[in-house]
């Protein structure tokens, strides 16, 4: 009797560990294999952005492809989170002397250094915290003269 009490209590527990372990097994394989954060760029009809990087420091490397159809002349930039003042932390483009950047038609060009704002702040974070915010790009057309800025979303996780 005392042997089948002792069996059915090894046996009762043993169930009991396993499916604590497959328990927390299931829960550190979710933490661990997680998604990474999609990288996403969305802009205006005429105009896409790729190969997005972001650096600790907060700063911004981006392709800007333009089909319009004329050159555009771009003559400021900027990475601004969408709770502080759009437009505040304009940045031309470092490109002496006229400190511009022609793109033209169906053609892009890869901006390395845009610091991004957070809060009214320059942004920093770790390595896998997103940034989410606003690129604006303001640009003259080269046809007509006409200045236009265009406002996308940006959602870029920190390498």
């Amino acid at each position: 009797m005392r042997l089948q009490n002792a069996i059915e209590y090894l046996t009762t527990y043993s169930w009991a560990i396993i499916i604590i372990a497959i328990v927390v097994a299931a829960l550190f394989a979710l933490r661990v294999f997680s998604p990474a954060p999609q990288t996403e760029c969305v802009m205006p009809a005429g105009f896409t952005c790729e190969n997005i990087y972001m650096s600790q420091n907060g700063m911004l490397l981006v392709d800007i492809f333009q089909t319009t159809t004329q050159a555009i002349n771009v003559t400021g930039i900027e990475c601004n989170s969408n709770d502080t003042i759009l437009g505040a932390y304009m940045q031309q483009p470092d490109n002496p002397p006229s400190n511009q950047v022609t793109i033209q038609m169906d053609s892009n060009y890869t901006f390395p250094s845009i610091q991004c704002y957070y809060s009214g702040a320059p942004f920093n974070a770790v390595p896998g915290a997103v940034y989410r915010g606003a690129l604006i790009v303001n640009y003259t057309d080269q046809d007509s003269g006409f200045q236009h800025s265009l406002y996308g979303t940006v959602v870029v996780p920190v390498s």
